[in-house]
């Protein structure tokens, strides 16, 4: 959707300010999806944007990215049900995955000083 395109371009915008709005933005949403439905593919599109959030330089956008990444997660994972195809399934576990490296990176980042990306 157009407005899902909107807030990915805001979650790569190089104003810090704004990307904390987008991952706000984006819990607004998922908390809605769950009394009604979020659409898969916007789900998946703002989970990427929000994963690239998550080694973000200033530590506000990175925490709130963190959260918002497990939010989204739930949200695909129960709007799924039991009628999820094994595709999506797949699509989840690899991002499952990579999110504990995803994190550590981030708060060593953190520790150091020094971004690793």
């Amino acid at each position: 959707s157009r407005f899902a395109s909107f807030v990915e371009l805001l979650l790569t915008t190089n104003r810090a300010g704004f990307r904390a709005f987008a991952i706000d933005v984006v819990g607004v949403l998922v908390m809605r999806a769950e009394k009604a439905h979020l659409e898969k593919e916007t789900a998946k599109l703002l989970l990427q944007g929000v994963l690239g959030c998550v080694l973000d330089p200033v530590s506000s956008v990175r925490s709130k990215a963190i959260l918002g990444v497990g939010s989204l997660l739930k949200a695909l994972v129960l709007g799924g049900g039991n009628d999820m195809s094994d595709e999506d399934r797949d699509w989840l576990r690899g991002v499952a995955v990579k999110i504990p490296e995803i994190v550590v990176r981030a708060a060593s980042d953190e520790k150091t000083g020094v971004r690793t990306v």
